[in-house]
């Protein structure tokens, strides 16, 4: 059973997400940054309507607060910087599963 977010509202969130990833110019760490802060923090795994999508939300979980904050970077900007760049690309095909899942259950 979901939490208490709706599901309208979290794969909205998770599209939003995506569509940064998508379109930005930036570099896939930073794209990535950008679109976690805003959309994809704060929610529980509970919120999550599967155990495959409430284990993703884990896995991004734990990868964005893997490295302490430091300075004026905070954690997600820091894990991001210790991750490899194979890392970082599944973190973003993992933001991608979750969204198509979701959108998929609306």
């Amino acid at each position: 059973m979901a939490g208490t977010v709706g599901l309208d509202y979290l794969a909205g969130n998770f599209e939003k997400a995506v569509d940064l990833l998508a379109t930005s110019e930036s570099d896939l760490r930073t794209r990535i940054r950008d679109a976690a802060i805003p959309d994809l923090v704060g929610f529980q795994p509970e919120d999550f309507p599967g155990e495959e999508d409430r284990a993703d939300y884990e896995f991004l979980q734990q990868q964005f607060h893997r490295a302490e904050p430091a300075g004026q970077a905070g954690s997600i900007e820091t894990s991001l910087a210790a991750m490899t760049d194979d890392e970082v690309v599944e973190v973003a095909k993992r933001i991608r599963k979750l969204e198509l899942s979701l959108r998929a259950q609306v």
